[in-house]
């Protein structure tokens, strides 16, 4: 029996986004700073989370669900102070995004359900770069066996 299936949903939901060619999704945060030079767009699974538990019994057989928001990370910058084209972009990637999580709200069988549930945008800049951070809340729903 598994305690929880955000694991398995995380890594399910980085292989559908790594499987878009558009996207360029990273394993992980990029690294931001000198010897890497940040590269216009970054998309990644965010390192936080939340999750809630609830034990129920169905008949005789006990299970447990599970709901927890995997935070999909969308960070687009442009040289200069152009806010529109860079918000415009990461609108396009969130897009991009909100469709292949609702052409795959099962996350290749690691969820019951999963669903975008909000985005939230926020600026980023440093030196002579602007930067639009969106921050794409995927839902997650699984039931799992056992109390």
């Amino acid at each position: 029996m598994t305690s929880s299936a955000q694991a398995a949903c995380e890594d399910a939901l980085l292989a559908i986004l790594q499987a878009d060619a558009t996207l360029a999704a990273l394993a992980g945060p990029p690294q931001l700073f000198e010897p890497q030079d940040p590269k216009d767009e970054h998309v990644w699974i965010s390192e936080d989370s939340t999750e809630t538990q609830e034990a129920s019994l169905t008949g005789n057989i006990p299970e447990r669900r599970e709901d927890f928001t995997i935070g999909v990370v969308v960070f687009v910058v442009k040289t200069g102070d152009d806010y529109k084209r860079t918000r415009d972009r990461g609108v396009v990637l969130v897009a991009a995004i909100e469709g292949l999580v609702k052409a795959n709200p099962q996350l290749a069988g690691a969820a019951w359900y999963a669903e975008v549930v909000g985005i939230v945008r926020t600026s980023a800049a440093w030196d002579k770069r602007r930067g639009v951070v969106h921050v794409v809340s995927v839902r997650c729903r699984q039931y799992l066996l056992g109390p």
